[in-house]
């Protein structure tokens, strides 16, 4: 499925309701544990309503190497390292932290 339907398809089933913008993180790079250079672009936009991090996943450790906050609704720029990755994303609405997420809410 591309980005770009999935985006389509939460921004029709997701309510409208963010967190507050003091209580979120600055969008962009959360981490890098990948020990490369991110020199590739990755552009995401999301539908507006809920916020996402997405992890770049090693594919075949199911590591992640790097992650990313987004502001829901917002054109999300970043570098990414060299290499094949799977994207994962959580969303929610009332930021947490970096363990737990969005909380209980966390989908």
């Amino acid at each position: 499925m591309s980005c770009r339907l999935l985006a389509l398809i939460l921004s029709l089933i997701l309510p409208a309701t963010v967190a507050p913008a003091s209580d979120r993180p600055r969008a962009g790079l959360m981490w890098n544990r990948s020990g490369l250079p991110a020199t590739f672009p990755l552009h995401i936009r999301t539908p507006p309503g809920r916020d996402y991090v997405v992890f770049l996943v090693e594919p075949d450790q199911d590591q992640r190497v790097m992650a990313g906050y987004i502001h829901g609704g917002d054109l999300f720029r970043i570098l990414v390292p060299p290499g094949e990755y799977d994207l994962r994303f959580a969303h929610g609405t009332e930021w947490q932290d970096q363990e737990t997420l969005f909380g209980p809410e966390t989908e």
